[in-house]
């Protein structure tokens, strides 16, 4: 078994991450609330809240409530990948 050293393994671009991290999208379509699309982003509820905040994440209030389309997410999310191949 030939050895590889850490040096030689190239870390995931940020698209790669964001690919394998957040799932393609059901095939239904429908909301998700905070709680349930926290699961799919790797980022805590702090940083998702700026992003609210500051328009990077498309959501639709309802009431109280905020709601968001995992597909639209995930593209803002892509929209927000730096570096790699453009």
């Amino acid at each position: 078994m030939k050895k590889i050293a850490l040096h030689e393994i190239a870390p995931p671009s940020e698209a790669e991450f964001i690919s394998r991290t957040l799932p393609a999208p059901p095939s239904s379509v429908g909301f998700k609330s905070e709680a349930e699309i926290l699961q799919f982003v790797p980022v805590c509820r702090r940083t998702w809240w700026e992003w609210k905040s500051k328009g990077i994440i498309p959501y639709i209030k309802i009431g109280r409530k905020c709601l968001y389309d995992l597909e639209s997410v995930r593209r803002a999310l892509l929209r927000m990948q730096r570096g790699g191949e453009q």
